[in-house]
């Protein structure tokens, strides 16, 4: 019962990512274009920030989580639904957050363009205090 509650209070920090590379990725999972830019990801119960390059900032509203990891954000994953306004378009968007060898990726893919996925790789990861 400790274990299922120490995964659980994993899920509901607030967190910090960033990344210094973005890949874009066709529906296979091949990257088919690398961008150098530093992105900025901030997580909280409601709501996640994206903000590529520092030019802008899209945020969206979180509609559901599903969290499973073995290792506190080293080993496991978080998918997040969420719903992001796109100049008054609302747009759905799944977010998964996983860990694999220790390497934290954050992947995003659009509803209605699920041939175009967006991948960046976390150079730091903190929980925000």
């Amino acid at each position: 019962m400790i274990f299922c509650t120490a995964l659980s209070a994993q899920c509901d920090k607030n967190l910090t990512l960033t990344s210094s590379k973005t890949e874009y990725l066709d529906a296979s999972g091949a990257v088919q274009r690398t961008v150098d830019e530093i992105t900025k990801i901030d997580i909280d119960q409601k709501s996640i920030s994206i903000s590529p390059g520092g030019d802008h900032r899209m945020t969206g509203t979180i509609l559901s989580v599903t969290c499973g990891w073995k290792t506190a954000f080293r080993e496991g994953k978080s998918e997040f639904k969420t719903e992001f306004d796109d100049n008054g378009t609302l747009k759905k968007i799944t977010i998964v957050l996983e860990g694999k060898n220790g390497k934290v990726s954050f992947t995003v893919t659009i509803a209605d363009e699920p041939d175009k996925i967006i991948r960046v790789w976390s150079d730091t990861f903190e929980e925000k205090k």
